[in-house]
Protein backbone atom coordinates (compact mmCIF):
# COMPACT_ATOMS: atom_id res chain seq x y z
CA UNK A 1 0.00 0.00 0.00
CA UNK A 2 1.32 3.45 -0.92
CA UNK A 3 2.03 5.85 1.95
CA UNK A 4 -0.02 9.03 1.99
CA UNK A 5 2.20 12.11 1.99
CA UNK A 6 0.40 15.10 3.42
CA UNK A 7 0.76 18.06 1.10
CA UNK A 8 4.47 17.63 0.33
CA UNK A 9 4.19 16.25 -3.19
CA UNK A 10 6.51 18.84 -4.69
CA UNK A 11 9.65 20.64 -3.63
CA UNK A 12 8.13 24.14 -4.00
CA UNK A 13 5.43 23.29 -1.45
CA UNK A 14 8.00 21.94 1.01
CA UNK A 15 10.14 25.07 0.60
CA UNK A 16 7.08 27.22 1.33
CA UNK A 17 6.39 25.26 4.52
CA UNK A 18 10.03 25.56 5.55
CA UNK A 19 10.13 29.29 4.84
CA UNK A 20 7.32 29.80 7.32
CA UNK A 21 9.48 28.14 10.00
CA UNK A 22 12.57 30.35 9.64
CA UNK A 23 11.78 32.31 12.82
CA UNK A 24 10.46 29.30 14.73
CA UNK A 25 12.39 27.71 17.59
CA UNK A 26 14.17 24.41 16.93
CA UNK A 27 11.46 22.64 18.93
CA UNK A 28 8.70 24.25 16.82
CA UNK A 29 10.53 23.22 13.64
CA UNK A 30 10.83 19.62 14.87
CA UNK A 31 7.16 19.55 15.89
CA UNK A 32 6.05 20.93 12.50
CA UNK A 33 7.98 18.18 10.74
CA UNK A 34 6.57 15.62 13.16
CA UNK A 35 2.98 16.73 12.45
CA UNK A 36 3.60 16.38 8.71
CA UNK A 37 5.23 12.98 9.17
CA UNK A 38 2.40 11.61 11.31
CA UNK A 39 -0.05 12.44 8.53
CA UNK A 40 1.76 10.15 6.08
CA UNK A 41 -0.05 7.11 7.50
CA UNK A 42 2.89 4.75 7.06
CA UNK A 43 2.32 1.05 7.75
CA UNK A 44 5.97 0.00 8.08
CA UNK A 45 9.58 1.02 7.53
CA UNK A 46 9.32 0.64 3.76
CA UNK A 47 6.51 3.21 3.80
CA UNK A 48 8.63 5.53 5.97
CA UNK A 49 11.44 5.40 3.40
CA UNK A 50 8.94 6.03 0.62
CA UNK A 51 7.38 8.99 2.51
CA UNK A 52 10.80 10.61 3.01
CA UNK A 53 11.49 10.36 -0.72
CA UNK A 54 7.98 11.38 -1.76
CA UNK A 55 8.24 14.47 0.45
CA UNK A 56 11.44 15.33 -1.46
CA UNK A 57 13.57 15.47 1.65
CA UNK A 58 16.05 13.19 -0.15
CA UNK A 59 16.67 9.57 -1.14
CA UNK A 60 16.33 7.48 2.00
CA UNK A 61 17.95 4.21 3.01
CA UNK A 62 17.72 2.25 6.25
CA UNK A 63 21.32 1.63 7.35
CA UNK A 64 20.75 -0.12 10.68
CA UNK A 65 17.74 -1.25 12.68
CA UNK A 66 16.97 -2.87 16.02
CA UNK A 67 14.01 -2.82 18.42
CA UNK A 68 15.46 0.30 20.06
CA UNK A 69 16.88 2.33 17.19
CA UNK A 70 17.02 2.91 13.45
CA UNK A 71 19.62 4.75 11.40
CA UNK A 72 18.61 6.44 8.15
CA UNK A 73 20.97 7.71 5.44
CA UNK A 74 19.44 10.48 3.33
CA UNK A 75 21.26 11.07 0.04
CA UNK A 76 20.66 14.36 -1.76
CA UNK A 77 19.39 15.61 1.60
CA UNK A 78 17.49 18.89 1.54
CA UNK A 79 18.27 19.78 5.17
CA UNK A 80 21.28 21.94 4.32
CA UNK A 81 19.47 25.23 4.90
CA UNK A 82 20.61 25.35 8.52
CA UNK A 83 18.72 24.36 11.65
CA UNK A 84 15.28 24.90 10.10
CA UNK A 85 15.78 22.09 7.60
CA UNK A 86 17.48 19.77 10.06
CA UNK A 87 14.77 20.15 12.69
CA UNK A 88 11.98 19.69 10.19
CA UNK A 89 13.60 16.65 8.56
CA UNK A 90 14.24 14.94 11.92
CA UNK A 91 10.68 15.68 13.02
CA UNK A 92 9.27 14.37 9.74
CA UNK A 93 11.11 11.06 10.16
CA UNK A 94 9.89 10.85 13.77
CA UNK A 95 6.29 11.49 12.75
CA UNK A 96 6.41 8.99 9.90
CA UNK A 97 7.77 6.33 12.28
CA UNK A 98 5.05 7.14 14.84
CA UNK A 99 2.37 6.85 12.14
CA UNK A 100 3.20 3.14 11.77
CA UNK A 101 1.54 2.51 15.16
CA UNK A 102 4.44 0.26 16.21
CA UNK A 103 6.18 2.70 18.57
CA UNK A 104 5.02 4.41 21.74
CA UNK A 105 7.83 6.97 21.54
CA UNK A 106 10.25 8.08 18.82
CA UNK A 107 12.98 10.72 18.99
CA UNK A 108 15.12 11.48 15.91
CA UNK A 109 18.31 13.50 15.71
CA UNK A 110 20.64 14.28 12.87
CA UNK A 111 24.03 12.78 13.74
CA UNK A 112 25.88 13.74 10.56
CA UNK A 113 25.20 16.54 8.09
CA UNK A 114 26.85 16.60 4.71
CA UNK A 115 25.96 20.25 3.94
CA UNK A 116 25.30 21.83 1.43
CA UNK A 117 22.04 20.44 -0.01
CA UNK A 118 22.70 17.43 -2.17
CA UNK A 119 25.00 15.66 0.24
CA UNK A 120 24.44 12.67 2.53
CA UNK A 121 23.04 13.15 6.03
CA UNK A 122 22.51 10.55 8.73
CA UNK A 123 19.60 10.51 11.18
CA UNK A 124 19.32 8.25 14.24
CA UNK A 125 15.93 7.36 15.67
CA UNK A 126 15.57 6.21 19.27
CA UNK A 127 12.55 3.87 19.35
CA UNK A 128 10.32 2.54 22.11
CA UNK A 129 8.05 -0.31 21.00
CA UNK A 130 4.46 -0.37 22.17
CA UNK A 131 3.86 -2.91 24.92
Amino acid sequence: MEARTHGFDDWAQLQKEMGALRSASPREQYEAGQRAGVQTGCEGLADVLFAIQKSRLGRAALVEQSNSHAVFRISDCRCGWGQVGRGFAAGFISGALMSTGVYSHVRVEEVSCGEPPGCVCVFRAALVLKA
